[in-house]
């Protein structure tokens, strides 16, 4: 994606969260990538409504708190989710995403490529899926940091959790959610937090005179076996 959108987008998020406090990132988070071009939101353009999966309820835990939901400094070893990010209901970006252990693979859909990743060798590679190539690439200069539901938690602090409103359930993906909204100085943000876990399934933030963004973490699975998507592609050409 160009850098000036994302630092307009990075701006919003600041304008929004800044009553929220801020946190340091996963310290397992491993990549960010830039995964959209002009091309790719003129053709896969599509509203959150197609994207998401969800089926509204009656909630009977209007007295949850926030506090009881969140777990802020959560982080698992093992997961993978499709990260689908959108303005005003229209597709910006996206990437895949699978981590075990100090493995990682990520794709960049709109660019046809992905990206692995292996601390403990300290190995990396860049996929060319239209060439079948492997590009051998120096590790460090892969990135280690992409929003992940662990992170987003991790942004809120004890005065933001107390000032939230509880807004019911929703179930995204089969998972049970419990949605709070937080709404300071002309920027609502409304969570929808995966009740078992207690971590951000989706996120949509509504500023004044600014669009509606939207980041949801599409089937999101935690301590799955993800070693076939972790594995070098076969009768890949390795360069580089």
């Amino acid at each position: 994606m160009d850098k000036r959108i994302w630092m307009v987008i990075i701006l919003i998020m600041t304008m929004t969260l800044s009553a929220c406090g801020s946190g340091t990132p996963d310290e397992d988070a491993t990549e960010s990538t830039e995964a959209t071009s002009s091309e790719a939101i003129s053709s896969e353009a599509t509203t959150v409504a197609e994207q998401t999966e969800t089926v509204s309820e009656t909630s009977e835990d209007v007295d949850v708190l926030a506090s009881d939901i969140f777990k802020r400094g959560s982080k698992a070893d093992n997961y993978a989710y499709e990260y689908v990010m959108s303005s005003d209901g229209q597709f910006v970006a996206s990437f895949k995403l699978w981590v075990d252990g100090n493995r990682v693979r990520f794709d960049a859909t709109d660019q046809g490529q992905s990206m692995y990743m292996d601390y403990d060798k300290q190995e990396g590679y860049v996929y060319i899926a239209s060439d079948n190539t492997l590009i051998k690439t120096p590790i460090g200069s892969l990135g280690n940091e992409w929003d992940s539901p662990f992170t987003f938690a991790n942004e809120l602090d004890d005065s933001a959790l107390l000032a939230m409103k509880n807004k019911g359930t929703e179930t995204i993906d089969g998972k049970l959610c419990q949605l709070f909204e937080y709404d300071n100085m002309g920027a609502k943000v409304t969570y929808y937090v995966w009740k078992e876990k207690g971590l951000i399934l989706k996120m949509i933030m509504e500023i004044d005179g600014q669009p509606t963004f939207e980041y949801y973490f599409k089937n999101l699975v935690i301590d799955g076996n993800f070693d076939k998507e972790l594995e070098l592609p076969k009768g890949a050409k390795i360069v580089g």
